[in-house]
């Protein structure tokens, strides 16, 4: 938890829409740190990006296509 909160930092200073890129590479850097091969923090970083950013990105799309459809 600790390494996502600094990483969420990190993607926050890059002032890029949603850390991209910035958080990224901190998350892979301290999970390489902590002892994790590189693929696999790779691997964690991917998944964890696409639950938290890209999931809600789709939620929001589907969102606004129902609500299209109702006017």
């Amino acid at each position: 938890m600790g390494i996502y909160a600094v990483s969420t930092l990190a993607g926050a200073l890059s002032f890029l829409p949603g850390g991209l890129g910035g958080a990224e590479a901190a998350m892979v850097a301290l999970l390489a740190a902590g002892g994790a091969a590189f693929g696999v923090a790779v691997l964690a970083t991917v998944i964890c990006r696409l639950v938290t950013l890209w999931f809600a990105v789709v939620l929001g799309i589907g969102a606004v296509l129902v609500l299209r459809r109702r006017d």
